[in-house]
């Protein structure tokens, strides 16, 4: 009995590492390469907090975030936010149930983020950084290293 419990417990360790995302090594932050407008990090911090909701030509800012398992998310998450992944997710539902959420951001999987910056010039997000090496029509404005 005792063995079997121990391999129980085991298994049920393993699984719970298994669930948690695993922070991506380099995570770029991207905008369509038409739009040459810049922010800083802390301006892009701002910007998921909500704190600011347009580019500094005026135009709205449509951001993106990736879903919270995705280890692209939790790097960009931690370095940016200084947060989980997984409580900055609950932390904009949050805003959008009690209507206090100024500027809701998309949540989509990398290659729906690409897809959206390079259609939108106005378009904020983040994705792995060699996958934004491999999509034309995105701009680089940060990398962010794990």
């Amino acid at each position: 009995m005792h063995q079997y419990t121990s391999t129980r417990s085991a298994f049920f360790v393993l699984l719970l590492l298994l669930a948690l995302p695993v922070a991506a090594e380099s995570v770029a932050i991207i905008v369509n390469s038409d739009n040459m407008q810049d922010l800083s990090i802390e301006e892009i911090k701002y910007v998921y907090n909500e704190n600011v909701i347009t580019w500094p030509s005026g135009k709205r800012i449509e951001r993106y975030d990736l879903p919270p398992m995705d280890a692209a998310r939790e790097t960009f998450s931690r370095k940016i936010l200084g947060l989980s992944a997984r409580v900055a997710a609950r932390e904009e539902q949050g805003r959008q149930v009690n209507n206090s959420a100024r500027n809701p951001s998309r949540e989509k999987r990398a290659p729906l983020v690409a897809a959206a910056v390079v259609r939108n010039p106005n378009a904020l997000g983040y994705v792995t950084l060699p996958y934004a090496e491999s999509i034309h029509g995105i701009r680089i404005m940060h990398v962010i290293k794990e």
